[in-house]
């Protein structure tokens, strides 16, 4: 049980080798605390700059915790990756270069395409950087409704799942 300030100072004057005792050892928990915080810090600081001299990496990547240590050769594209593509640069021809579009309007460019095609397509696209994916911050804010037109990854954040709202094609890609 904790003293107040004044009753353990008291304690203390009256030499109360109890109270001196728990003092001591709250103390002793707040060193160890405090000792715990330092070595996060060292240890997340030390982590950016690792991620800082390491290649860049897909957004996607990084949210699901994973570094990519060196780039990969781009692998053949699909029928539905091509088609996908084509639609992404006809998309955002009207928009600034590397601009990010939403995920929602872009879905309206692949009619007759399902959900699941759609998003096996993007998130393949993503892994491979050729496209950026913008992650929602907040996906409990949005309707339903709304929430369904953009791309779901049930893997990521740990299996917790990860809604991408925003789209661009990353510069360099093919």
């Amino acid at each position: 049980m904790k003293a107040s300030k004044k009753e353990a100072l008291a304690a203390l004057r009256r030499g109360d080798k109890a109270a001196f005792a728990s003092i001591t050892a709250e103390l002793a928990g707040v060193k160890a605390s405090l000792a715990r915080a330092d070595e996060l810090r060292r240890e997340l600081r030390d982590q950016v700059r690792a991620e800082q001299q390491a290649p860049a990496a897909s957004a996607r990547k990084r949210v699901a915790g994973k570094a990519v240590t060196k780039p990969q050769p781009p692998a053949p594209r699909t029928a539905d990756e091509t088609a996908f593509l084509q639609a992404l640069r006809s998309f955002a021809a009207s928009e600034p270069p590397g601009a990010l579009l939403s995920v929602r309007d872009f879905r309206g460019q692949l009619p007759g395409w399902s959900k699941a095609r759609f998003d096996k397509v993007a998130l393949a696209l993503s892994e491979a950087n050729v496209v950026v994916l913008l992650h929602h911050d907040h996906p409990a804010s949005v309707p339903a409704a709304d929430l369904v037109r953009y791309v779901f990854d049930p893997a990521g954040f740990g299996g917790r799942g990860i809604y991408y709202n925003g789209i661009a094609m990353r510069r360099g890609a093919s």
